[in-house]
């Protein structure tokens, strides 16, 4: 067993070689990264599944791994945590892909585990506030608001500089009249309602997660792929 994993910055050459690979290298350079990650965690691992396109992949492609390529065989755990707000179709969708997966790799058991909140939505907005516009922007108001966060402030008024004097392109100043909202504004959300609840099964099940998430859907996403070469392509 492997003690924990450990991600690597990924150079911007390589990020460019890597996105122009085409499907079928991309895939199994997947499956490299989904055994590194299994054997890093001594098979104690599930998929975060949200039912939507990007952990609907991983969820296959993990169902193939543990199948075809892994010995013993190893059951795969999906878990869907239901906060209330997801689509009736997604409830469905659920369900029925996780059947499906089993009657396609029937050499392995697939199981869904579904999570509720501690907190609901209207619990949330309440006693953090609204997460709108984006995530980046709802953190920088929250804090700003919160404790006067310095780096937040510059960011929402166009005063933050890159070191040689230009503006950062983190600014996000058309939303700065947020801070002066007669509501508080967060990007609590998200933690409140997803990652703390996966975070205690965890804790209980003693199983380390995998996301999916696609790089190129956001520039924070592309940030934190370069910098800590996170899972997928």
């Amino acid at each position: 067993m492997m003690d924990g994993y450990s991600n690597q910055p990924i150079p911007k050459e390589a990020v460019k070689q890597l996105l122009a690979l085409d499907l079928q290298d991309k895939e199994i350079l997947s499956y490299e990264k989904i055994d590194q990650w299994f054997t890093a965690w001594d098979g104690k691992c599930y998929v975060s599944f949200s039912g939507g396109k990007d952990s609907t992949v991983l969820a296959y492609l993990v169902a193939r791994y543990l199948s075809s390529f892994r010995t013993p065989t190893l059951a795969l755990t999906l878990v869907f945590v239901n906060t209330g707000l997801e689509y009736p179709e997604i409830q469905h969708f659920v369900n029925d892909y996780t059947v499906w997966l089993q009657k396609q790799f029937p050499r392995i058991e697939v199981q869904l585990v579904r999570l509720r909140p501690k907190m609901n939505i209207r619990q949330v907005v309440t006693k953090y506030g609204y997460s709108i516009v984006s995530k980046e922007v709802a953190n920088c108001v929250y804090l700003a608001r919160k404790n006067g966060n310095k780096s937040r402030l510059a960011r929402l008024r166009g005063k933050l500089l890159t070191p040689d004097g230009r503006e950062s392109p983190f600014c996000c100043n058309n939303w700065e009249y947020l801070l002066y909202a007669p509501f508080w504004v967060s990007d609590e959300c998200c933690h409140i309602m997803k990652k703390s609840t996966a975070h205690r099964y965890e804790n209980t099940s003693k199983l380390r997660s995998m996301t999916a998430m696609m790089a190129k859907e956001s520039r924070q996403r592309m940030i934190k792929w370069q910098k800590n070469g996170l899972q997928h392509l």
